[in-house]
């Protein structure tokens, strides 16, 4: 077995553990009916990348990344109902979701009613991809900003934290290997993040015990 099929098929199994990191604060909220420390923006913005990387693997025949959106897009959709069934405020995120996500259909539609060929439509979907999954893992800041305000992280999910940031070394590495910009570098911003997460969780290890 060549070593690229090999870091396909381990990436696939880290990024379908990690939309299952999301299953212990979704029944959390569930059982709590309180979306409170919920990244509702984050699984919004999980669903806009599913759907862009999905359509980008498809185009450019990337089967690993068609089959991990298909997976991503089902688990954010269950996900996002939930929160949409507890929530009190539902109006907000439905229009929350519908500005985030429809942006993918116009700029599609766009760029393939310009008569552009199949490798230009390509690489513009793969730019608009890239800056989606930038947004995504730039989205994971804003807990970082609450648990130093705060100076807790009773708050920041470890099964999520866990997940994201294995999920970004795979993906690094997987496309560092393919030589695909699109898929590697943004990866990039979402390892910084896991690390700092990591560092305020032992920084303030203790401190909410204490506080008790």
């Amino acid at each position: 077995m060549e070593l690229l099929t090999v870091v396909e098929v381990v990436t696939q199994i880290v990024t379908y553990l990690m939309f299952a990191s999301g299953i212990p604060p979704c029944l959390h909220m569930y059982r709590t009916k309180s979306t409170k420390n919920v990244p509702f923006t984050f699984f919004a913005i999980g669903l806009l990348n599913a759907l862009a990387g999905l359509l980008y693997g498809y185009l450019a025949n990337l089967q690993p990344l068609v089959y991990v959106n298909s997976i991503g897009l089902t688990f954010n959709c269950i996900y996002i109902l939930t929160y949409l069934v507890v929530c009190q405020s539902k109006g907000t995120a439905v229009v929350q979701l519908i500005s985030l996500c429809s942006p993918l259909g116009l700029y599609y539609k766009y760029i393939t009613s310009q008569g552009s060929s199949e490798e230009v439509i390509l690489n513009q979907l793969g730019a608009f991809m890239f800056l989606v999954t930038v947004c995504l893992m730039m989205s994971t800041f804003l807990e970082i900003i609450q648990c130093v305000q705060e100076r807790s992280t009773d708050g920041l999910s470890r099964s999520l934290l866990l997940g994201g940031l294995s999920c970004s070394v795979c993906w690094l590495i997987y496309g560092l290997m393919l030589e695909d910009f699109y898929i590697y570098a943004p990866n990039v911003i979402g390892i910084i993040s896991g690390v700092w997460k990591v560092f305020l969780i032992f920084t303030y290890a203790g401190k909410s015990q204490k506080k008790d």
